[in-house]
């Protein structure tokens, strides 16, 4: 049976690049979400993540992120100029297609 692909986004982060390395160490796809092409992302390819570049502000580049992907983990956002309100995510996501189709 083939697993199913995880979406990470934050993927060059400490965090989300740790839990990428740990899923690809464990051969789960992974598709991982970063805000540009750097070279970390570059690194995270070249490991076997496929990379997709989105803005995590953006639902429709989020839906587009997660198409056909079932599962996401999204590390805890820090961030001053950009932090969402609580309530800002639950709502572009409930406004936006399942991540799922």
């Amino acid at each position: 049976m083939t697993q199913p692909t995880i979406l990470v986004t934050g993927a060059t982060g400490n965090t989300g690049r740790a839990v990428v390395s740990e899923l690809l160490h464990k051969g789960v796809p992974v598709r991982a979400m970063v805000r540009t092409r750097d070279s970390r992302s570059t690194a995270l390819e070249a490991r076997g993540a496929e990379v997709v570049v989105a803005d995590l502000f953006d639902p429709n580049q989020l839906v587009a992120a997660g198409r056909n992907v079932p599962i996401s983990y999204r590390p805890t956002l820090r961030t001053r100029s950009r932090a969402p309100s609580p309530l800002r995510l639950p709502r572009a996501r409930q406004s936006s297609r399942p991540l799922s189709k």
